[in-house]
């Protein structure tokens, strides 16, 4: 079988202020941790040990689906900017996702580039990746199954596998933790289409 990206949603996150309806803030610790537009890019409403989701909800998604968006603003160990799937619940003690997040460099722990998830609000890394980002790069996540794929500008680089978490939306994650930096751009969202009958391959824009 062949398996592509059918795109269902996007935002470029133009103006300012406050994401359009079409977004849930997860608000994961119940503190105003949200999202916000600034001339194009995603910010994080808050500088903290946070992370900072939102998911698209104007539309329904699969339980296999993608997200993806350009990343900025990475500084080691301090801005992280990402994506996730199978986004839910909002509030402390509520919210659920898996994410892929990057603070631009990669040990192959989980410090710096790695999947995530988080169970009722409780983030836990469990994948680190070898692959490092740069500003402008695009990032990917996508989910078929109990497997998770990550992407750079359109390339495999990794795979794990989890099975705590069965539906939810595609969405963005940032983090700050210093500088105020971290920044998500063109984000897309979509569900992970499946065609019988030639060559197994995921890819973005297939």
């Amino acid at each position: 079988m062949i398996t592509r990206f059918s795109q269902v949603a996007s935002d470029n996150f133009a103006g300012t202020g406050p994401l359009s309806g079409n977004w849930t803030q997860q608000d994961i610790l119940s503190g105003g941790d949200t999202v916000s537009r600034n001339s194009g890019k995603a910010q994080p409403d808050t500088q903290g040990n946070v992370d900072c989701v939102a998911y698209w909800t104007a539309n329904l998604f699969t339980p296999n689906q993608y997200s993806q968006a350009i990343v900025s603003g990475l500084s080691a160990d301090h801005d992280f900017s990402g994506v996730v799937v199978r986004a839910s619940g909002v509030g402390n003690g509520n919210a659920n996702c898996y994410t892929l997040t990057t603070d631009g460099t990669a040990d192959g722990t989980t410090d710096h580039t790695s999947f995530a998830k988080f169970i009722n609000s409780v983030g836990t890394p469990f994948f680190g990746l070898s692959t490092a980002f740069s500003n402008g790069d695009l990032i990917c996540l996508a989910i078929i199954g109990s497997t998770l794929y990550a992407y750079k500008n359109g390339v495999f680089i990794a795979s794990a596998v989890d099975t705590d978490i069965a539906t939810g939306s595609p969405g963005i994650d940032l983090y700050d933790s210093i500088s105020n930096s971290a920044r998500s751009a063109n984000w897309s969202g979509g569900n992970v289409v499946f065609k019988p009958g030639t060559l197994a391959l995921l890819g973005v824009g297939i």
